[in-house]
């Protein structure tokens, strides 16, 4: 299994597993200890460099990191063409925070055949509600897609996450 997580505006790919005050190794570390959560392996990439920016980090995540990372490790994908790892989509999770929470959404509406498991945490879905209704329900995978979306009462995304949820759960999907 293999759980991407992207960092927030002005943060970089070390952040969540380098920065003094994120403690995400040791969460998850204990979670596995503990039997909550199966072993995996956790990529932190990252959207600052070149011409790849929050909004179309997706493409260039299908195209170079996905098949890099998954032709180096030993993942569910048998290979790395487009239709193994779209077979193996139930074996694999993105998520992010803030500004990686954005890219989570846009992942989800680019790139519903790669992902099962989506998590955008206090990040805004620049497409909006419809676009993620509309990823959903236009693909095949309707049934088998997970999104985890929160957000704090005190964080800044709280008014554009909000209404996002909210939308979502009135979705037929």
């Amino acid at each position: 299994n293999i759980f991407y997580i992207m960092h927030g505006g002005g943060e970089n790919e070390n952040t969540i597993f380098y920065d003094k005050d994120a403690k995400l190794a040791n969460i998850l570390d204990h979670m596995i200890q503990n039997g909550e959560l199966e072993p995996m392996i956790v990529v932190t990439p990252t959207f600052n460099g070149g011409n790849c920016t929050a909004q179309n980090f997706y493409n260039e995540f299908r195209q170079s990191v996905i098949p890099f990372v998954e032709g180096k490790y030993s993942t569910y994908a048998e290979s790395t063409s487009a239709e193994d790892i779209a077979a193996s989509r139930m074996h694999r999770a993105y998520g992010g925070f803030s500004m990686g929470g954005g890219s989570t959404w846009n992942v989800l509406i680019n790139d519903i055949d790669y992902f099962a498991y989506v998590m955008p945490l206090s990040g805004h879905c620049w497409g909006g509600a419809n676009a993620v209704g509309q990823a959903v329900e236009k693909s095949k995978y309707k049934d088998s897609t997970y999104i985890l979306a929160a957000t704090g009462t005190e964080d800044i995304a709280y008014g554009n996450m909000v209404p996002q949820i909210n939308a979502m759960k009135n979705m037929p999907v």
